[in-house]
């Protein structure tokens, strides 16, 4: 649009604009979850991979008790490799 303030945006332009700068927000708030997703979710499979390693530490030495803590050790100690 034209006139005589110089150059103006139409309403249309103003809200095409707007919308764009909106979705680009979105994506960008999106795209920030699904990295903080991935990053929770090998965190939870570390974790799981830790206690089934722990478990089968434990089941290996019939559960006697007073080892939990050294199962757990060694577990995330073989997680780490």
């Amino acid at each position: 649009m034209n006139n005589n303030w110089g150059t103006a945006m139409t309403i249309s332009e103003t809200q095409s604009s707007t919308k764009d700068n909106k979705s680009a927000t979105q994506k960008h708030r999106v795209s920030k979850t699904k990295k903080a997703n991935i990053g929770m979710d090998n965190d939870l499979d570390i974790r799981f991979r830790i206690e089934v390693a722990a478990y089968f530490r434990a089941l290996a030495r019939g559960f006697a008790p007073e080892h939990e803590l050294d199962d757990w050790l060694a577990a995330e100690k073989e997680a780490d490799q």
